[in-house]
């Protein structure tokens, strides 16, 4: 069962603190954000001591498709994907999918 991902919101451009991100293990059944919105960016950091995997799951969009497959992340190295449109990435539930092969990755969302 795949599983929701938390979105940390930023404090925007008159912030008086610094925002925390909030990064959870990858579910390797598969994961989610609820809600895509426009602009929102994924992190993500491979905890492990192995090369993993990452898929994010696009939508067609004028006849194409544009997953981003089995896309590579080292061991202790940080990707960063987005900002993404609604068109071609929110499926019909609003959800953008994204699967990762193993629970060391790190998977965060930022959104403005």
């Amino acid at each position: 069962m795949a599983t929701a991902l938390t979105v940390t919101t930023l404090g925007g451009p008159y912030a008086t603190a610094l925002t925390a991100l909030t990064m959870g293990a990858a579910d390797p059944t598969g994961n989610y954000v609820v809600s895509l919105n426009r602009g929102d960016i994924l992190i993500f950091h491979n905890s492990g001591a192995s090369e993993r995997t990452i898929t994010i799951s696009s939508v067609a969009l004028n006849g194409r498709t544009g997953d981003i497959t089995a896309a590579t992340i080292a061991a202790g190295i940080y990707k960063v994907f987005g900002p993404f449109e609604l068109e071609g990435w929110a499926q019909t539930t609003g959800r953008l999918n994204i699967t990762v092969n193993n629970a060391e990755v790190l998977v965060g969302v930022l959104r403005r």
